[in-house]
């Protein structure tokens, strides 16, 4: 199960400007334009 505590953290560290979560796939983190997989999942 997806721990949204876990994506923050994330998201935080890399310092996304936003966070993507779309059912069936891994959540991803937008990150100077690009979008990237979140690499705890």
């Amino acid at each position: 199960m997806v721990q949204i505590e876990k994506i923050l953290d994330e998201a935080i560290e890399r310092e996304a400007s936003d966070i993507h979560l779309i059912c069936g796939l891994k959540p991803k983190l937008r990150i100077i334009k690009d979008l990237i997989d979140v690499e705890r999942f």
